[in-house]
């Protein structure tokens, strides 16, 4: 695996942070929520994903790709709560993406549903990606 400075990846704004998990992070996710939190020094409280969800996830990131960013999960935090609510990623459908976005709004202090959708939709747009609105789940 390349040596990535991961703050590049951190988008943040206000009490809003996105940052995608890296393929080692996926699989201690998978494996066991609590180790994942104990790894990232946050408390998980957002929905988690079943095991498929996550290996397919996984599966499609390849961190010798420059954008592997775009194909992992990517987990939001409400800086003020202090812990992660809840994740996005992009899936393919034809030629777009759609933006996957689950948020647990009950754990959220100081940020709310859209504040995560806006955040990575600026990052797309600034990074030129073609994107379809957003799915909840």
């Amino acid at each position: 695996m390349k040596n990535y400075d991961l703050s590049q990846y951190v988008l943040q704004y206000g009490n809003t942070m996105l940052f995608p998990l890296t393929k080692e992070e996926i699989l201690i996710l998978k494996k066991d929520k609590n180790e994942f939190s104990s790894y990232i020094r946050l408390p998980f409280l957002a929905r988690l994903q079943t095991k498929d969800e996550l290996e397919k996830v996984y599966d499609a990131v390849d961190m010798e790709d420059e954008y592997w960013f775009l194909k992992s999960l990517w987990v939001g935090v409400d800086i003020k709560a202090r812990a992660i609510v809840g994740y996005l990623k992009l899936e393919k459908i034809d030629e777009f993406n759609k933006i996957v976005l689950s948020i647990n709004e009950e754990n959220c202090v100081s940020t709310k549903r859209d504040d995560f959708l806006e955040l990575f939709h600026n990052f797309l747009n600034l990074n030129n990606i073609s994107y379809v609105k957003k799915v909840a789940k």
